[in-house]
């Protein structure tokens, strides 16, 4: 067994190989802590700036962490391949595949980690849709300086310029209907829908995200006037201080599924 895993045929594995498995094993761990961990962990401590920048240390040594294990890895690889005293072993191989599985969630977590500071994203700066039904974030009344939201000063020009696409959707549909189709578009996302509350032309719903397990609330507006409908879309995060672009990726996915339902 000591042949198989250590030396063989007068042969010992790389150390690259060895530090590359060893640096590959300890991303995996901080991208879990920075992803789904500390999603879970945020309902319980609470709005806290500093599990954000806590989240963003953690995304900035992982992936420094892969980096690091990709470079062993190919040097252990090719010095067990040209070396007469090292030889590759499994080492290597388990390395580059944990690399691979850490590298596709590391990606989307370095476009979160540039997005915005912001925690809540609308099709509609200036009368932003209401929250009837769920909380947006009930904590915002405690704090007047809250950055990321409609409250910190530099909330609508960043908005603006790093999402300058986003804006009312106006459609030749009834509010009833669009209804039925935004509904129809929620479900097929998979996103809990709230109870109605009052108002039939607004709709709320939850989502988490997959990896960051993120929550955010969601809230559609419908608007008819003159036989036409203005359709708006608010995404905000339950707790976060920044969504890591999240709640931009909520809209957009909404939008697109909207455009099938509306063309089927």
């Amino acid at each position: 067994m000591a042949r198989i895993f250590f030396k063989k045929a007068g042969r010992k594995p790389s150390f690259f190989a060895t530090l590359g498995l060893f640096t590959a094993i300890v991303a995996a761990a901080t991208s879990l802590l920075a992803g789904p961990i500390a999603g879970y962990l945020q309902p319980i401590l609470g709005p806290n700036e500093q599990i954000y920048i806590w989240r963003l240390k953690l995304l900035a040594v992982t992936e420094f962490l892969l980096v690091t294990s990709i470079t062993l890895t190919i040097f252990g690889i090719m010095h067990g391949r040209y070396s007469i005293r090292f030889r590759t072993s499994w080492r290597g191989f388990v390395s580059a595949l944990l690399c691979t599985l850490v590298s596709l969630p590391v990606w989307m977590m370095y476009e979160a980690k540039h997005a915005p500071l912001l925690h809540d994203v609308t099709t509609d700066l200036l009368h932003s849709p209401a929250f009837s039904v769920l909380q947006s974030r009930h904590y915002d009344v405690k704090n007047t300086n809250l950055k990321g939201g409609p409250k910190d000063p530099t909330y609508q020009p960043t908005h603006k310029s790093n999402h300058p696409n986003l804006s009312s959707i106006h459609l030749d549909l009834k509010a009833t209907d669009l209804v039925t189709i935004v509904q129809k578009t929620l479900i097929t996302l998979g996103w809990k829908t709230a109870m109605p509350g009052k108002s039939k032309t607004r709709i709320e719903a939850t989502v988490i995200h997959i990896w960051l397990q993120q929550k955010s609330n969601i809230v559609v507006r419908i608007q008819e006037t003159a036989g036409r409908s203005t359709l708006d879309i608010r995404s905000v995060s339950a707790l976060e201080l920044g969504d890591f672009g999240v709640n931009a990726l909520h809209i957009e996915a909404f939008m697109n599924q909207l455009k099938l339902e509306l063309s089927g």
